[in-house]
This record gives structure tokens, sequence and C-alpha cells, in this order.
């Protein structure tokens, strides 16, 4: 090879290079606002350089890289002379916008993270770390809105952590828990966790709670935790909701003391889930 060939393959090489950091509108000089007529007439020029048809005498070598930089501004023509195609592309590479592909992969993975944090946030709750489950039911919801438990569970927590010190959060609470029975009505926890509320003893209201928790139940029968609290509320309601009758109650209610003799043991709960009527 000459050398007047070896520096003509060293131009191409570089013209390759420079197309790899640049867009579309940089390789044929123009800009975005340049009307069809311009498009086409930058690759026509460039076309008259490297069509294949003009490298049959070329050096093989000049020929591939050529026939390469070809292929793209076909390429590259091929997108700006679609209205749609280039508004796409306009879109994402001049004005940064993400495109379809981008912003659904970015969803999935704010719900896998999101699912992650609330993973974490109900090991944290169950050993009783309210502070950092609360945070990370927080990143639940920050990262999907959407899912009823994520916002329940956010609300229950932010309940607990501050019924004792900040009414107007813990009622930021029970809204955002009553938000997620709006947001899935058919899904029991919300449900559930809103009868939970109502046995607390700082907003107790055993009435109020049976009727969350029969909701629930209806949803989910067979829910045993549910079952359990339902029972709390029935024996406060029927105490009183006094402490110590609650105390007394539970005791009998468990371990079967207190009964009279020949009296049926009640195992089963005072209503049949699947016929309730609900008055909300």
């Amino acid at each position: 090879m000459s050398s007047k060939d070896k520096d003509r393959v060293r131009s191409v090489v570089g013209e390759l290079r420079r197309m790899d950091e640049q867009n579309y509108f940089q390789w044929f000089s123009l800009t975005p606002e340049a009307p069809q007529s311009a498009i086409k007439k930058a690759f026509f020029n460039k076309a008259r350089l490297y069509h294949p048809d003009a490298l049959i005498d070329e050096p093989e070598v000049y020929r591939h890289v050529a026939e390469t930089i070809f292929g793209r501004y076909s390429q590259g023509y091929e997108t700006l002379d679609d209205a749609e195609l280039k508004d796409k592309y306009v879109r994402k590479h001049i004005l940064g916008e993400k495109d379809e592909d981008e912003l659904a992969m970015e969803k999935v993975q704010a719900i896998l993270a999101a699912e992650g944090a609330f993973r974490d946030g109900m090991r944290r709750l169950q050993s009783g770390q309210l502070g950092p489950a609360l945070k990370k039911f927080k990143e639940a919801v920050e990262g999907y809105d959407e899912e009823a438990e994520y916002v329940a569970y956010y609300g229950y927590t932010l309940f607990r952590a501050r019924v004792a010190i900040n009414a107007a959060e813990a009622d930021r609470g029970i809204d955002l828990i009553k938000k997620a029975t709006e947001l899935k009505p058919m899904a029991n926890k919300p449900w559930h966790l809103l009868g939970k509320v109502y046995l607390q003893k700082e907003r107790e209201d055993p009435a109020r709670a049976k009727k969350y928790l029969r909701k629930s139940l209806q949803l989910k029968a067979d829910d045993p935790e549910c079952v359990r609290d339902y029972r709390r509320a029935d024996e406060l309601e029927k105490s009183g909701g006094s402490k110590k009758e609650e105390k007394a109650g539970g005791l009998k209610g468990l371990f079967g003391f207190g009964k009279k003799k020949g009296e049926p043991k009640k195992d089963d709960l005072d209503f049949d889930p699947e016929d309730l009527d609900f008055d909300f």
C-alpha cells in the first residue's frame, strides 16, 4: 500500500472515530432544525464518497472502513428522514429525554427496590424496630406507591411510632391506611391494620375495630392473626374496654378458666365470614 493510500485509510478511520462521539446531526454538519431537503442533500454528498459502488477500485482496508461509514450514514439518514423517528431521536439524544424502554426499565428497577425495602421493613417491624421499619416502608412507598400493602404498613408503622408523641402524625398514619383500602379494596391486610389501630389503647374502640376486622376476614377468613385480633376486640367490647376486665376475659378465653360446668366451648367467631354486611 502506498503512502498516499495509507494516509487515506488513516483519514477514514479518523472519521469513523469522530462519528462515535457525534450525533446524527453532527455527522451531516446540520442542526435539529434543518429541513428535510437539507438532510437529504447532506446524505447524498456523503453517499457519493462512501457508497460501495464508488469503492470498487479502492484497497481492501480502505473499502472495508468506508463501507462501515456508509452504513452509519444510511442509518442516520433513515432516522432523520422519518418525522416520527427523528422526533424520538431528538428527544432522546439531543434533549436528553428517556425513551419508553428506559422508562419501563427504570420502573421495573424501582418496583424491585421497593419490594426489597418492604421486606426489610417487615423484618424490622417484627423485631420491634419501629424507627428503622418506618424508614424502610417509606422507601417502599416512594418507590412504588401503587402497592396498597406498602402504603398500609407505612401508615400503620407511622401511627405506632407517633401515637404517643404526635397526634397529627398518628392521624396521618391512619389516613394512609385508609388510602390503602381505597387503592385495593379487596386486599385484606389494609383492613386488618385499620382494625389493629383501634385496638391500641390510645385509640381503643373495639366496636369500630371489629367492623374493619370483619371486613378483613370476609376477604381472608383463614388469617390467624386477624382472627386473634377480632376475638380480642370482641372481648374488649363485651367487657366495656377496661384493662382489668380485658385481661381477665383474655385469660378465660385463652385457657378456658371460669366457664360454668356444661357450658359449650366457644372456638368459633360470633359471625360467619361468608355472610357479612358492612356499613362504613
